[in-house]
């Protein structure tokens, strides 16, 4: 069983304020025993053979992802390529990529309009995995209704952090039933051969985060417009 992260944003990210780079989160993970990793920044794969080796030799197999706006709700790719997130503006599109990527809805049922909510009702067979999320307390859980739609239509349900913040990096995570290679992983992943690891945050922890989350939607909105802006423009 692989130790996995696959929903983490770090500051080469061009629409999130992070304080750690690509390399900084590989080293914390490869010590905290890490095994499979994917960086997935907003509307950008971050992804080169020099950082695929960095992660290698620390022991983590490194997969190529991204969270992509589609309707203005966030959706998770993961073995994704460079030229995808231009490819995707309606749902329907993400059956271009299916050939090649796992798609996953993260944190599809709390609370912020950027969230699938019914969307993923509507577009389940588009869906290949429901992430569990790790911003929850015993009586605040979301991932109850993600746990309840992943069992309903057969999907894989991911354990992932959706990292900003390292002080949140293991409360959730995933034990992949795979070799630790790419195509081994993922066929793992549509497979269901995934086992969520996962613990209530404390209150003050899940406070602190919530806290940051709210300022980072109402403070990110700026970058997230020039960013989308600039993208108009390549």
């Amino acid at each position: 069983m692989l130790k996995a992260e696959l929903h983490i944003h770090t500051r080469e990210d061009p629409e999130d304020t992070i304080d750690y780079s690509a390399k900084e989160i590989i080293n914390k993970c490869s010590k905290l025993g890490y095994q499979v990793l994917s960086i997935t920044l907003h509307n950008k794969v971050f992804f080169s053979r020099d950082l695929e080796s960095y992660a290698k030799k620390r022991g983590i197999l490194l997969i190529p992802g991204v969270e992509v706006d589609i309707e203005g709700k966030h959706i998770l790719i993961l073995n994704a390529k460079s030229g995808d997130p231009k490819k995707l503006n309606i749902f329907n599109d993400l059956k271009k990529i299916k050939d090649h990527a796992i798609i996953v809805a993260p944190h599809p049922y709390y609370f912020r309009s950027d969230c699938l909510g019914k969307e993923l009702d509507r577009h389940i067979d588009l869906f290949d995995a429901i992430e569990h999320h790790s911003l929850y307390i015993w009586t605040i859980n979301r991932n109850k209704k993600a746990a309840r739609m992943a069992k309903k239509y057969g999907k894989t349900l991911v354990g992932m952090s959706d990292l900003h913040w390292k002080e949140y990096l293991g409360h959730t995570y995933s034990l992949i039933d795979a070799k630790p290679t790419r195509k081994s992983v993922l066929e793992a992943i549509k497979n269901g051969k995934v086992k969520v690891v996962s613990k209530p945050l404390p209150f003050w922890l899940f406070s602190k985060m919530a806290l940051r989350i709210v300022w980072n939607t109402f403070s990110g909105n700026y970058m997230r417009k020039k960013a989308r802006i600039a993208r108009m423009h390549i």
